[in-house]
């Protein structure tokens, strides 16, 4: 191994090792900690989000044999399968402890999100030299989403194994010297793409891009390919087929709960009517939130947010820019064309599915997780592109002054890790001794309500986890029955079948969904205000009482 060759290994390694640290020391935060940790400016600042505690509760009663439910009464396909079977083996060997396992688990996504970026890192590597996978290990290390575990506890294993897919893919079948990739070689890919769709039912937008993107590179592998593909399904639906064995036999149903009724919820409280194509500005609202996401989490983007930094990241991509104009000239290294059409195919159809079909409004942050790692990289590719210009065409006077143009915003960029990184308990004791918002009502819940009684919610994630109360989910992400009496507006009547004590949310989540979308909505005569804080807690009354 030559000199430059070592060095850039050494690069590399202390790279990892160093995001490696920040995301272990994290990771070992108090829980509660991390589920209220919105620091800054950046909404994707928070490592457990409410809907994690739908997982963590799903696995912690996988584990306990209690099958796959959220309340311990509705049993539910309404999770990511590869994480849950990941914490219910954690919570196997823990089962009355709510915080180490959880721990653990944020341990292993930590290992796991190292690597993603160590494939990243290859994948730019072989489209564009070895500056390109360090210019992108340089700016990743320290993205605020990154660091978070890219929002979402599903979120770290679905990146990784599509980058793996990628990965796999430009080896072997965008590679130029491999025109006829083996049977071994689908099979493998197949399974690679079905622990993908484990991870995440949406990496099927993924394969899909990576399919379009085939045909149009190689159209001619894939007429000939076809029984050699066959091989490759079999091999994705081996490695999916565990989970719609165990789904069936626990629900009787092979697909996810929470996409219908998400979209639903989107839907309701956008005042939309349950059913129909809605309005067209619904889709340019959703759109809208889609690039609000985008810009709160991109590592390029996110760091500039203040006004001053705003200035100097304009000065600095302006230069960047202007500089490639002006030197002109033929492009001195190969592009990366394949990945471009892949980046443009998978953002396209990301885009048109998540706007116009899943609506996903403010929970787009960990959805974007791919698209935002994959521009990433294109970044990345620019950059170096434009660099390697300036080095092949300035004289060293401007090389210099650029390098040191560049140099003097890695400050700028670097920064947002002092809070994100909370190296100091005195931080984390003052956010302990707040009143916290879920977890904070869940405390207030096992102090203020009797034991046996039922407690309805349209958040049920950490009111679940940190209660000792059984907290019936409403939202229909976890609990089929409730999606079927949304969608058909029997949602107050449900709760009355129900017979449910106690109803804690959100205003405007009692009004628009058990009121307003309801057929025979909530009365104000069956709810009995009880305490108003971040949720209100009603205690209801029938009619017989």
């Amino acid at each position: 191994m030559n000199a430059i060759k070592r060095l850039e290994w050494e690069i590399v390694a202390i790279v990892l090792i160093f995001s490696l640290a920040i995301r272990i020391r994290i990771a070992v935060l108090p829980v509660e900690y991390l589920a209220n940790m919105h620091l800054m400016q950046y909404k994707a600042g928070t490592v457990l989000l409410e809907d994690s505690f739908y997982t963590l509760n799903i696995a912690r009663n996988f584990a306990l044999g209690k099958g796959l439910t959220h309340d311990g009464i509705h049993q539910t396909t309404g999770v990511q399968p590869l994480t849950m079977f990941l914490a219910a083996s954690i919570y196997r060997f823990f089962p009355k402890d709510k915080h180490l396992p959880v721990h653990i688990y944020l341990c292993i996504l930590a290992v796991v999100s190292v690597l993603s970026m160590l494939l990243a890192y290859g994948i730019c590597r072989k489209a564009a030299g070895p500056y390109s996978g360090i210019a992108f290990l340089f700016f990743w290390a320290a993205a605020p989403g990154a660091i978070m575990q890219l929002n979402g506890l599903e979120t770290t294993l679905s990146v990784f194994f599509n980058l793996l897919l990628l990965f796999f893919y430009q080896r072997y079948f965008f590679s130029e010297d491999n025109i006829n990739p083996t049977v071994l070689q689908w099979f493998l890919m197949g399974i690679i793409a079905g622990l993908a769709v484990f991870a995440r039912i949406d990496a099927m937008l993924w394969i899909l891009a990576l399919l379009i993107t085939l045909m149009i590179k190689k159209p001619k592998l894939l007429a000939h390919e076809i029984p050699k593909m066959l091989i490759g399904i079999a091999g994705a639906v081996l490695a999916y087929l565990p989970w719609l064995i165990i789904s069936v036999y626990h629900t009787g149903r092979l697909y996810y709960d929470s996409g219908n009724a998400r979209k639903l919820i989107a839907k309701l409280l956008a005042n939309e009517p349950s059913s129909g194509i809605p309005d067209f500005r619904f889709f340019l609202e959703n759109l809208k939130e889609m690039f609000r996401a985008m810009i709160e989490m991109h590592p390029l983007i996110s760091p500039w947010l203040t006004a001053p930094r705003i200035t100097i990241a304009g000065v600095v991509a302006a230069s960047f820019f202007i500089i490639a104009v002006c030197i002109g000239g033929r492009k001195q290294i190969k592009f990366p064309l394949t990945l471009l059409i892949f980046t443009a195919w998978y953002s396209f159809i990301f885009v048109v599915i998540y706007v116009f079909f899943q609506y996903g409004r403010d929970f787009y942050h960990r959805y974007l997780a791919s698209v935002i790692i994959l521009t990433m990289m294109v970044c990345s590719i620019f950059i170096t592109f434009f660099f390697s210009i300036i080095f092949q065409k300035q004289r060293k006077a401007v090389r210099i002054a650029l390098i040191a143009a560049f140099i003097s915003v890695i400050p700028y960029v670097y920064y947002p890790m002092y809070d994100y990184l909370a190296l100091w308990e005195s931080r984390v004791d003052y956010y302990q001794n707040r009143m916290y918002r879920f977890s904070g009502m869940a405390k207030w819940i096992n102090q203020n309500i009797p034991h046996d009684a039922l407690v309805g919610s349209f958040q049920t994630g950490q009111l679940s986890y940190f209660s000792n109360r059984t907290i019936i989910n409403l939202d229909g992400i976890v609990n089929y029955d409730a999606y079927q009496a949304m969608k058909t507006g029997q949602m107050a009547d449900y709760v009355r079948t129900l017979n449910l004590k106690y109803l804690a949310d959100w205003d405007v989540m009692i009004e628009k969904l058990l009121q307003n979308a309801s057929v025979n909505p909530l009365k104000s005569s069956e709810m009995e205000l009880i305490h108003r804080g971040y949720f209100t807690v009603y205690r209801l009354h029938t009619m017989n009482e």
